[in-house]
């Protein structure tokens, strides 16, 4: 059983500061946008999202997900609600600030992808608003544009370091997430798919696993 002790207290060897924390928090407040344009201007983009995902080639799939990475890009000044893209149906895989824009990549379950168009489809219906704002406004308001991500939607480190010639071989390393078995499968698919070369170096830090070398020869 537990015992309550009295607590040791050193004076003169302490003197009180004033706390002041580094994070400011995320601010609440997103400006109202012009409802019908910038709505319609959303469900536009996210449907050539989807149509562009459903007409693509259907390639033997890399994990066992099944969905799509969309980029959020946020308008300046503007903080996006985390509540809102990492939930039941939303993935948050990663969050950026660069210029004064937040770029988030959500990951979308094929099943899910229509409760997107609902959010959107919500905010243009006036019969939903709340008091103030169209419903979902924190969420539609403080978007600036969708984008269907890209694998450099994933790169980690300076933008400029990206490989812009393909025909030169390099290596990087990569970050997966998951058991040692599925981690080593997934990466072997993802060599075959861009015709890369899998190294024999990893480290294992419990719940990531590095590679520390995948060579690129696709042209």
């Amino acid at each position: 059983m537990t015992t309550n002790k009295r607590h040791i207290l050193l004076n003169g060897y302490v003197s009180p500061e004033n706390y002041r924390s580094r994070s400011n928090g995320r601010s609440p407040q997103v400006p109202a946008r012009d409802r019908a344009v910038h709505g319609i201007s959303l469900l536009n983009q996210y449907s050539r999202i989807l149509n562009h995902y459903d007409e693509r080639p259907r390639l033997p799939p890399v994990t066992d997900e099944k969905g799509i990475y969309v980029r959020l890009i946020s308008f300046e000044q503007c903080d996006l609600p985390i509540d809102k893209i990492d939930n039941t149906y939303f993935k948050l895989c990663s969050l950026v600030k660069s210029n004064n824009h937040e770029t988030a990549i959500i990951y979308i379950n094929e099943n899910d992808r229509t409760k997107f168009t609902k959010k959107i489809n919500d905010y243009l219906n006036p019969s939903k608003d709340g008091i103030e704002f169209p419903r979902n406004h924190l969420l539609i308001d403080s978007i600036q544009n969708i984008e269907l991500a890209d694998i450099t939607s994933f790169w980690t480190d300076k933008k400029d370091l990206i490989p812009d010639d393909h025909g030169v071989e390099k290596w990087f390393e990569l970050w997966l997430k998951g058991n040692k078995e599925d981690v080593l499968n997934i990466a072997r698919r993802l060599c075959e798919r861009i015709n890369g070369r899998l190294g024999n170096t990893s480290i294992n830090f419990s719940i990531l696993l590095l590679f520390l070398s995948v060579r690129v020869y696709r042209d």
